[in-house]
């Protein structure tokens, strides 16, 4: 038997119909949605991936940098790099090469003196990575690295960095093409530099080191027993004072004494920790030099070190302790028969040790041992110069050892850092100590 169906439900059932067939085209729509979405977050997510993967890349590298210096131990980063085929089918890779030398080189050093690093963190902050055509990439990043050592005294001491790295792409691996930086080691040994020669002979030359920091108290003792002696009294008793370097013979002539405090406050008030040359806490009452304000900062510290007068005025009126051979302002600085005393490092070496050796007037120096180094004192190179702004004597011998001292400076900038994370454990044999001995002038 068949029910015949009311017209009625015959309308139900095609509205439930149409009520379907609506259902199942906003399903296809919003399925067709989602691909389309998925698909145009995949193309995103594969330049993110890129930079993370670039990322994880540069600080492995570093990590694996740190890691050595602390097992003293060399963890290769090779496979890190990308290589070019000589014409003898050679593989090479000059940035790769020089930072594997470089490397062994500080971990040598630390050996031979038993320098330890006890503990690290790196810091990673990426300014820029722009990636070109999907297979080289373009990176800036200020890499920031805390480091306990066994002679800081339980303090951690901070080196910072600006680094440039290019990267390419070689069978969907990215790989270290090139990393560029610039600092105070690299400025005394390129990429010209025979690490391992140097390796070989650094016994012998930190021997050879010593010795010659000896001789200059030995050949001061012998030409002029009272400043030797007034040296050693001024370093143990930790004071300003003025040293007697010779009568004076002519009527008006006067000495200031160094206050060294004074000079290292000025230090660590007029720089920063930040590895570059950013003049934001620089005094602006000073003319700055750009990226060679390192010679600049230096004498800025001496000048006050001497009694300068920290306002407008008296810096450009050039008043005492400024010299007509000697001198900055706000505008610019002393060019004297064509030496720039104040702002260029090897005029300002000539400066202070022939005043000190001829008598001369202005500020006197002479190149000294570091065992009598002090806060004010400054680290010389042929290229660079900073100053010394403390002191800290971590095995008690009452003398000042190379990892003791920590330095200030400008371009690049740094905050009392100690000076091994500038130039490794054992000192560079082109590098000298002035010690500061007074200042002269006439005053008729």
């Amino acid at each position: 038997m068949f029910i015949k169906r009311s017209p009625e439900i015959k309308d139900e059932e095609r509205i439930f119909m149409k009520r379907i067939l609506i259902i199942l085209v906003l399903v296809t729509y919003i399925l067709s949605a989602v691909i389309t979405i998925s698909y145009a977050n995949t193309s995103v997510s594969s330049k993110d991936i890129d930079q993370a993967v670039i990322e994880q890349l540069i600080k492995k590298y570093l990590v694996l940098k740190y890691e050595s210096l602390k097992d003293q131990n060399f963890h290769d980063f090779a496979k890190l790099f990308s290589f070019k085929e000589t014409s003898v089918g050679e593989l090479t890779n000059e940035c790769y090469q020089y930072e594997r030398d470089r490397l062994n080189y500080f971990i040598e050093s630390m050996k031979i003196t038993n320098d330890k690093l006890l503990e690290y963190n790196i810091s990673i902050k990426f300014n820029k990575i722009d990636i070109v055509n999907s297979n080289k990439a373009e990176v800036e990043a200020i890499v920031r690295v805390d480091c306990l050592y066994n002679y800081t005294n339980g303090v951690t001491n901070t080196i910072q960095n600006v680094y440039k790295f290019t990267l390419i792409k070689n069978n969907k691996t990215w790989l270290i093409e090139k990393d560029i930086y610039d600092d105070e080691f690299k400025q005394l040994y390129g990429y010209k530099t025979d690490f391992w020669k140097k390796i070989k002979n650094m016994k012998t030359d930190l021997l050879e080191f010593n010795k010659k920091q000896s001789e200059l108290s030995i050949k001061l003792k012998e030409s002029n027993l009272q400043l030797f002696k007034e040296i050693e009294e001024d370093y143990k008793q930790n004071i300003s004072k003025d040293f007697t370097i010779s009568p004076h013979s002519i009527p008006g002539d006067t000495y200031i004494s160094y206050n060294r405090g004074k000079a290292a406050e000025y230090a660590v008030t007029y720089t920063d920790n930040t590895g570059t040359n950013s003049t934001a806490n620089y005094n602006k009452f000073f003319k700055s030099f750009a990226d060679n304000d390192c010679q600049n900062f230096v004498s800025q510290c001496i000048w006050y070190g001497f009694g300068g007068v920290n306002e407008p005025l008296s810096i450009n009126s050039h008043d005492i302790p400024m010299m007509i051979d000697w001198w900055c302002d706000s505008s610019g600085a002393s060019n004297y028969s064509g030496k720039w005393n104040w702002t260029y490092v090897p005029d300002f070496y000539d400066y202070v040790t022939q005043n000190y050796s001829a008598n001369g007037y202005g500020v006197r120096g002479l190149v000294y041992d570091i065992k009598y180094i002090q806060p004010g004192d400054v680290v010389y190179t042929p290229s660079h110069v900073l100053i010394v702004s403390s002191i800290n004597d971590i095995n008690g011998n009452g003398y000042t050892d190379w990892n003791e001292i920590y330095v200030s400076a400008h371009t690049k900038n740094r905050l009392n850092v100690n000076i091994t994370q500038l130039y490794g454990s054992v000192p560079p044999s082109n590098l000298k100590f002035i010690k500061i001995i007074n200042f002269k002038y006439n005053a008729n």
